[in-house]
């Protein structure tokens, strides 16, 4: 094998591109990585690490600003500050996590550059100096010049997801911000307009409202449309209780600027005025620059790569892992998916990726985490289903921390207590969620985390009290009862249930 000849090449350097090279090399693999920019992709710089970093410090000025009975605290903010340590933040999770000085000693040679197929074993790669952090330049370098050419028995494309930029009127003539740069401001906006009401929209929506910006909120249909519109409810009127101008049910018409700031023109005629715009209507894959039409391979404009349930294309040597290929873009279906290509890739091991079994959370507060599909979509499916319900409020931990809004709702099968589907809105749903994760993995049903002895008092003792309205909801049943009935008169006729001792009671 030369040096340009590698077992597996992958293209792009974010959270699947990282897992599949890193697994791939660890394997034994002559493993190349290839990226134009730094390592890390969205989730380190633009993503998951920046937005939840301002997050816990929004969450942080909320807490102290309500405090609890016989305590409380003055708020001062420097956005300023904040932004600068948001930028900090992520830049050593890279060098600690990320960089290429982390990859190369397991093997993962890491090239700088784009990436174009010329057939479909072989790339062309226009190099990049890969020398600046995201943190210094957050868009992509400009190539060298120079040129690498390189070979792989298999490639995994990992090219991630983008924004996506609406045709709205006059939207090319106004500077607006997307998650790829909201995280460069150097301070916080004054009133920041937000379009889009999915999970980027109102995580960074309540983040600046309690930083203290003024925050207006549009979304033409309802806030999380893929989520249980019962516990969106809940959430919804906390974002409002924050004091975020949520316009629901509107679209925005136009967009235009001046020297003041942004206006944006909805539907039902009316207008808003704001200093800052962030576009957050969705993601779409990036599949552009890899000369897919040359070898072939077609791409979906919305969906991306086509790919089984191994990851692999139609072209069997090509594999699409994460965001390119994915209708769920999470970084946990990133790594899932990148750990299934790389074994099927290498060893043929029929490891296979199931969608059903992703969990997800926004990050909000209430935190608010899905799991399976919703009442709508078994309804649609024709799927017989009971609804199992309880609220915070019933939880003990919930109420001593103050934090007794929110909600679970498991869906199961009637008589066998098969979890379908779990959704909960409240505080660390985003934790709580994996209770029923790891349960419908393994095929453990209601009946059996009712019986599993959880600590009191904690939140996650609310997921077995969930679970214990199976049983109470069973127990209702007019069969059950008749059946209980003539079990307890037959344990006294055949002498197994014995009276108690002389003296006790």
């Amino acid at each position: 094998m030369t040096e340009d000849a590698f077992d597996l090449v992958v293209i792009g350097g974010g959270a699947a591109g990282l897992t599949a090279a890193g697994t791939a090399a660890q394997l034994g693999a002559k493993t190349a990585l290839v990226e134009a920019r730094a390592l890390g992709g969205d989730c380190t710089w633009r993503g998951c690490i920046p937005s939840k970093t301002l997050l816990h410090a929004a969450h942080t000025a909320a807490q102290a600003r309500t405090g609890a009975p016989g305590v409380a605290a003055t708020v001062e903010i420097d956005g300023a500050a904040v932004l600068d340590h948001v930028r900090r933040l992520r830049a050593e999770v890279y060098s600690e996590a990320d960089s290429p000085e982390r990859l190369e000693p397991f093997g993962v040679e890491v090239i700088h550059g784009f990436a174009r197929f010329t057939d479909p074993h072989t790339l062309r790669i226009a190099l990049t100096d890969g020398g600046k952090t995201a943190a210094e330049r957050p868009g992509p370098p400009p190539p060298t010049g120079a040129y690498r050419t390189i070979s792989a028995d298999r490639v995994i494309v990992a090219t991630g997801s983008a924004p996506v930029v609406p045709d709205l009127p006059g939207l090319a003539d106004v500077p607006f911000l997307t998650n790829e740069t909201v995280f460069e401001l150097t301070d916080l906006p004054a009133h920041l307009l937000v379009l889009g009401g999915g999970p980027i929209g109102c995580e960074l929506a309540q983040a600046f409202r309690r930083l203290g910006s003024q925050v207006t909120l549009v979304e033409p249909k309802r806030l999380l449309s893929h989520d249980d519109p019962e516990l969106v409810a809940v959430l919804t009127d906390a974002l409002r209780t924050d004091g975020i101008d949520l316009r629901l049910g509107v679209k925005a018409t136009a967009v235009s600027a001046d020297t003041t700031g942004v206006r944006l023109t909805l539907s039902d005629g009316s207008s808003v005025d704001g200093t800052h715009l962030l576009v957050a209507v969705g993601r779409k894959a990036v599949t552009g620059g890899l000369g897919l039409d040359r070898i072939g391979l077609a791409a979906d404009p919305s969906t991306g790569l086509s790919v089984d349930q191994h990851g692999r294309t139609s072209i069997g040597r090509i594999y699409a892992i994460g965001d390119v290929a994915q209708k769920l873009k999470f970084t946990h279906v990133a790594e899932a998916t990148a750990k299934v290509a790389v074994s099927h890739a290498l060893f043929g091991l029929p490891m296979a990726f199931d969608p059903g079994a992703v969990p997800w959370a926004t990050f909000t507060d209430p935190e608010l985490a899905h799991l399976g599909p919703t009442e709508a979509e078994l309804t649609e499916r024709g799927v017989r289903f009971d609804i199992h319900r309880f609220p915070f409020s019933r939880i003990d931990r919930a109420t001593t921390d103050g934090r007794p809004l929110g909600l679970m709702k498991v869906l199961a099968t009637p008589w066998t207590g098969e979890i379908l589907g779990a959704h909960i809105v409240g505080p660390a749903a985003g934790e709580l969620i994996h209770t029923f994760a790891v349960a419908k993995k393994a095929g453990l049903r209601l009946p059996q985390l009712a019986d599993t002895i959880f600590v009191y008092p904690t939140l996650a003792l609310g997921t077995r009290r969930a679970a214990d309205q199976w049983a109470i909801s069973s127990l209702r049943r007019p069969s059950v009862q008749l059946a209980l009935r003539l079990a307890a008169r037959l344990a006294r006729l055949t002498g197994t249930v014995k009276p108690p001792p002389d003296g006790v009671v």
